[in-house]
């Protein structure tokens, strides 16, 4: 029934229709009397003599009193009365709240009448059973307060949920789960908070029986959610439950109902998780349980932050005083000046978490979303060619799955699990609007022949390792995208590395991926490294240290992509297409996938293996040790920093592959960049990079120079790193970002100015 259907002051009527063959008299008898008490109802309504609570509630309570009616005829007669009630004007209402005509508006004011529905008939409902596992929470009707909104509100495209007759049998109250605040009411104490794991599952299993009684289409999605946060809470210590509460909610008020997310769609919450559980995102310190208090005004008026976890906005002028600060930058309410990049170590603190302990709460990784598994043309392309779409890594998945039997995140361990069996996803969306089907943007081969002998060599590779299909011709399939590639000189000049430009063109394939959710993948950094070689200098003081670095051979190479994907990467050499069946240079999600998988390889060194003081980055690992500790690595014959030898040998069971020429040790090394000497405890850049650096800062010093912007944002990447060891000359950037804002095109050519140089000339001279 629509508005115009319905004009407002007729009441609907009772549709006899759906009675069965006008069985007589008494049915007929009966409809009337429902009819005429529902319009002496509705009349009460518009004469303001109940509300829409008041009528709602009576409305339910006379169809459940219609005796003969089928639970579909009660449904309809609810529905179209709940829409009459809807274009009525709410009486005492701006203008605002009478907006009749936009059906978002009346499906919102239709959620609401339901939810409030529910808050109604709950005073009234029959007690709930008790397990006895609930102690926490009660259903009396003194602790009722208001309807659990964002949890339970109804998703427009779910299926039918039980009758509304049926809903007085339900009890959900804010009691039984709340949002926002997570405090429970118990009688007769009060409020009690969900303080701990123990909590949190006593009150979701509540929860859960009520939504399930409601939406019985939701208890896969409610067991596997449950299951996945009390994993998060057995993979944090007692005093980080709060931070897995918080997490908790904020998954929840982001999902709502279900009606465009699922509590299981647990990529989508990637940031959630990396602002809230890591000890560097934004909400951490406001996620915690301590209970601390911000300090009142200090000396002077200096207020002191007291760990609030609030945000800071102006500069402490104290800091640069006479007399400087008495606080501390975590103590603090006004900014510290920050420029020594987190590179400052203190000898009595704790080591920590590295990419092992991440793995504990990550969120898993993502599987194909429906769109593009239900693409006709796509999946005929693959049912066609099956010769085409292979699952291909060096990787032993039974031996890797075995030793995460007992990790404590199995969400993402399974998701990795599944994505090394099955093919891994990259957060796209392929059919996304306004994309073609089939997009071909390959280019010619190179006119250099040393570039194009290369592609020809690597096409041998790709061959040999099955890593690319056999050749299907010259035109691609439908459904099938091919991207440019292109041969790019390694940083030591030495030889090319074959990268596809995803990003090429209005619909590339990077375009496709959610970008928010493969932000946030870590890595260890030498922050982490000061803490282990700070740890061992304090365990063995004295004594000859070492260095070691380990590095994966054709790291992003050995995930498999799945056949969705593999599809959309096509490579063309020579004029020939081959269909790239795994991760390539040139993705945007590629380091966040293959960062997710050899996290789980260094916890197994971790926990597994005993590897301890052990950090990775991307392809490296690395870490110290004692120089005598050493071991016997049989396949290179050579002896080896015992942590370094067992590392190679967990590779070789879980099949990594990995070449001898990159496995160094020594003191000092070079680790990310950065030499490192663990004897002397000391970071520098190495003396070959920094004659590197102060040569190309001498080139952007000359007169009248400009360049392209990707060589500006080339150039600031290789600065900012040298303020790993140089931290005192971070204003030689002072003027640099700001020339680039609102720039895009990184084909743009941008003029270097007088200020850029005289601090590129400043920064020359320190160096």
């Amino acid at each position: 029934m629509t508005q115009d259907d319905n004009p407002r002051g007729k009441t609907p009527s009772v549709d006899t229709t759906h009675t069965p063959g006008d069985v007589g008299d008494a049915k007929s008898q009966e409809t009337t009397r429902v009819r005429s008490q529902l319009q002496r109802v509705l009349e009460q309504f518009r004469g303001g003599d109940l509300t829409k609570f008041q009528t709602t509630t009576q409305i339910v309570k006379e169809l459940d009193k219609w005796s003969g009616a089928s639970d579909d005829e009660r449904q309809q007669a609810l529905t179209s009365y709940l829409k009459e009630l809807n274009t009525e004007p709410v009486r005492g209402a701006d203008d605002s709240e009478q907006l009749q005509g936009d059906p978002k508006v009346a499906g919102k004011r239709h959620r609401e009448e339901v939810e409030d529905l529910i808050e109604q008939l709950s005073k009234g409902g029959n007690e709930a059973e008790s397990d006895g596992e609930d102690e926490l929470l009660t259903t009396d009707d003194q602790a009722v307060s208001r309807p659990v909104v964002p949890f339970v509100s109804l998703a427009l495209t779910s299926p039918d949920p039980r009758p509304s007759y049926e809903l007085p049998k339900v009890c959900l109250t804010e009691s039984l789960y709340p949002s926002g605040t997570e405090s429970f009411e118990e009688i007769p104490d009060g409020k009690r908070q969900v303080r701990n794991g123990s909590d949190w599952s006593a009150a979701f299993r509540k929860a859960k029986r009520a939504i399930i009684f409601l939406f019985p289409h939701r208890r896969e999605e409610l067991d596997k959610y449950e299951e996945h946060i009390k994993d998060l809470f057995a993979a944090k210590q007692d005093s980080a439950h709060g931070r897995v509460i918080l997490f908790d909610a904020s998954v929840r008020n982001l999902v709502g109902g279900g009606q465009n997310t699922l509590l299981t769609d647990y990529d989508r919450f990637h940031n959630l998780a990396e602002s809230i559980l890591h000890a560097d995102g934004v909400e951490y310190a406001s996620a915690g349980t301590s209970s601390s208090k911000r300090g009142g005004e200090a000396k002077g008026g200096h207020s002191k932050q007291g760990g609030s976890g609030r945000k800071k906005v102006e500069i402490c002028k104290r800091f640069n005083g006479d007399r400087g600060c008495e606080y501390n930058e975590d103590d603090c309410f006004y900014k510290h000046p920050r420029y020594l990049r987190y590179n400052v170590w203190d000898p009595e603190s704790d080591l920590s978490p590295t990419t092992a302990e991440w793995t504990e709460s990550a969120i898993p990784l993502p599987r194909p979303p429906a769109s593009a598994l239900n693409d006709p043309t796509v999946a005929k392309t693959i049912r066609d060619n099956p010769h085409l779409f292979k699952i291909v890594s060096p990787i032993n998945v039974n031996v890797f799955e075995s030793y995460l039997s007992n990790h404590l995140n199995q969400p993402f361990v399974q998701s990795v699990v599944t994505g090394l069996r099955e093919g891994f996803w990259p957060w796209a969306d392929t059919c996304k609007t306004g994309y073609p089907t089939t997009n071909d943007c390959s280019k010619a081969s190179p006119k250099d022949e040393g570039k194009a002998a290369f592609l020809r060599n690597q096409l041998k590779v790709e061959l040999e390792k099955e890593r690319f299909s056999p050749s299907f011709g010259k035109d691609l399939l439908p459904g099938m995208y091919s991207m440019p590639i292109f041969a790019v000189p390694k940083p030591d000049l030495s030889d090319y590395h074959l990268i596809t430009d995803q990003s090429h063109g209005p619909h590339s394939l990077n375009s496709m991926i959610h970008h928010p959710s493969i932000t946030g993948y870590p890595l260890d950094n030498l922050k982490h490294f000061g803490e282990m070689l700070i740890d061992l200098h304090k365990r063995a003081l004295g004594e000859e240290k070492v260095v070691w670095k380990s590095d994966i051979a054709e790291a992003y190479r050995i995930i498999p992509m799945h056949p969705f994907w593999q599809v959309k990467q096509v490579t063309r050499i020579d004029g020939e297409c081959y269909v790239d069946r795994n991760n390539e240079f040139g993705n945007c999600g590629s380091g966040a996938l293959f960062i997710a998988f050899n996290s789980l390889v260094g916890w197994i060194a971790k926990m597994k293996k005993g590897v301890a003081s052990m950090g990775t980055y991307v392809d490296d690992s690395w870490g110290c040790s004692l120089a005598h500790n050493t071991l016997l690595y049989e396949p290179y014959g050579k002896t080896l920093p015992r942590d370094q030898a067992v590392l190679l040998s967990l590779w070789d069971e879980l099949g990594v592959p990995h070449k001898e020429r990159k496995q160094v040790f020594g003191s000092p090394l070079t680790i990310i960049g950065i030499q490192v000497d663990p004897n002397s405890m000391t970071f520098t850049l190495p003396n070959a990079a920094r004659e590197k650096l102060v040569k190309e800062l001498g080139y952007w010093c000359s007169e009248k120079r400009k360049e392209r912007l990707k060589r500006w944002y080339e150039l600031g990447g290789w600065v900012n790193w040298t303020l790993n060891a140089y931290p005192l000359l971070r204003p030689m950037l002072n003027n640099f970002y700001p020339k680039l804002v609102g720039r895009k095109d990184s084909t743009s050519s941008v003029w270097v100015n007088n200020s850029i140089r005289e601090d590129f000339h400043w920064g020359r001279r320190h160096l």
